[in-house]
């Protein structure tokens, strides 16, 4: 009989350390949208992002107050890539967690 019999599924050590790293993967799934003011500072927000390897996505979004505007989707952390944006002259309008 093998080790991995004598453990109940959940008390398996090699099934434990595959939940530990799916929970660690998941954190990271979570996604950020920053809005920008136009669809140039999104892509110029994009161009820069990918230099400092970090994928961003531009998306079309509504602006709370009316009208709409667009957005860079990102899976970093969204307070350093305003930090990193706003050293190149461009303005996070607003943070939506999605």
């Amino acid at each position: 009989m093998t080790a991995a019999f004598l453990f109940h599924p959940t008390q398996n050590p090699l099934f434990q350390h595959r939940m530990f790293l799916k929970k660690k993967v998941g954190d990271f799934l979570k996604a950020a949208l920053i809005v920008l003011k136009s669809m140039t500072e999104a892509g110029k927000a994009r161009y820069h992002l990918e230099k400092f390897k970090m994928n961003a996505v531009i998306e079309k979004v509504t602006m709370t107050a009316g009208g709409c505007g667009y957005g860079i989707r990102i899976k970093e952390d969204p307070d350093k890539v305003c930090r990193l944006l706003d050293l190149v002259n461009i303005e996070c309008v607003e943070i939506r967690m999605v």
